[in-house]
């Protein structure tokens, strides 16, 4: 949705996102150019990121538990809601 590096995308954290600008920052010493970079976020990213859960231990968007997989952590969510965030419609037939 953003066009964004993986690495920058994981390394996202609650302080970064401006959800009334709907505008992701992310810091110079995260990007490859070493430059601030600022990201405009679709309706879809800001409703997926307003429905992810937020733990209080920790300022990251998309933690995981010890050694887990990004993709577990996306299981966490379940992926018919994560559709629905996205407004991704399932093909029944």
């Amino acid at each position: 949705m953003t066009a964004a590096r993986s690495g920058e995308v994981r390394g996202m954290t609650w302080r970064e996102i401006d959800f009334d600008q709907a505008i992701w920052t992310v810091p110079a010493n995260r990007m490859k150019m070493g430059e601030e970079h600022r990201v405009p976020l679709p309706r879809q990213a800001v409703d997926l990121l307003q429905a992810l859960p937020c733990m209080s231990e920790s300022d990251f968007v998309f933690w995981a538990l010890a050694e887990e997989p990004f993709a577990t952590a996306v299981d966490r969510i379940g992926k018919k809601e994560l559709g629905e965030i996205l407004g991704v419609k399932r093909n029944t037939a």
